[in-house]
């Protein structure tokens, strides 16, 4: 499956989840309001939070960004790599020389 194809996959599985979890939380809400403790305030700052939420979600979602920024996790992975390689091959001549 294509990288691109996976990475919608993912950001419609999230964004889902989100609203699923949105939707609970502005049912409880509704509830309350019903009861009569619930401010409409509340739900304002619901849906402020579910649009920030939205926003880092579909600047997420970016595959240029998104391959970018494992592109660049990779190349410290890599350094690190090359590092330890480098200090076993230290630790193994001195084992060698104690042995």
């Amino acid at each position: 499956m294509d990288n691109r194809k996976k990475i919608a996959i993912v950001s419609m599985a999230i964004v889902l989840t989100v609203l699923f979890f949105n939707l609970n939380v502005i049912l409880a809400q509704v509830y309350k309001k019903d009861q009569g403790s619930a401010r409409g305030d509340d739900l304002v700052l619901i849906e402020e939070k579910m649009d920030k939420i939205m926003e880092m979600i579909t600047e997420k979602s970016n595959p240029d960004k998104v391959n970018k920024e494992i592109s660049i996790k990779l190349d410290k992975i890599l350094s690190n790599q090359e590092k330890i390689l480098k200090e076993l091959e230290v630790v193994k001549v001195r084992a060698s020389m104690k042995g």
